[in-house]
């Protein structure tokens, strides 16, 4: 009966498969935000040194202020994306314990009766 109650749980929506999924995305998002800002630095960092090719007259202070500025950004972008994320998955997991919490109670109230 344990297996078979487990299944319908399932297929009744009483077991929720969405508070692993939702981890699983905050995982693959932290990774796709970890590439997205490597690629926005490199972007940046290349742009800067494509720059100071273009113009001879710039020097080497200007060109490590702009690649410390560049650095200063993608790591706010990366923090600030980290954050939104991380608080978007809390979000929908605390909506999905809540149903947890309701369906708990509601299993007590039908042994009570």
């Amino acid at each position: 009966m344990g297996i078979l109650s487990g299944i319908m749980d399932w297929f009744n929506f009483k077991k929720m498969l969405t508070p692993f999924i939702i981890k699983l995305m905050y995982v693959l998002g932290l990774g796709s935000l970890t590439l997205g800002v490597i690629a926005v630095f490199a972007g940046m960092l290349i742009a800067v040194l494509g720059a100071a090719g273009a113009s001879k007259s710039q020097d080497a202070a200007s060109i490590i202020i702009a690649a410390l500025i560049a650095f200063a950004v993608s790591t706010v972008i990366f923090f600030l994306g980290a954050f939104i994320l991380r608080i978007w998955c809390e979000i929908i997991i605390v909506i999905f314990s809540i149903h947890e919490e309701l369906v708990a109670i509601e299993k007590v109230l039908r042994e009570k009766r």
